[in-house]
């Protein structure tokens, strides 16, 4: 499991946004 994988959290934009900050 990657907390920063897209196809885990594609429908978190700002989880992403904030893991690759």
């Amino acid at each position: 499991y990657k907390p920063c994988d897209p196809q885990v959290i594609r429908d978190r934009v700002a989880h992403m946004e904030f893991c690759y900050q």
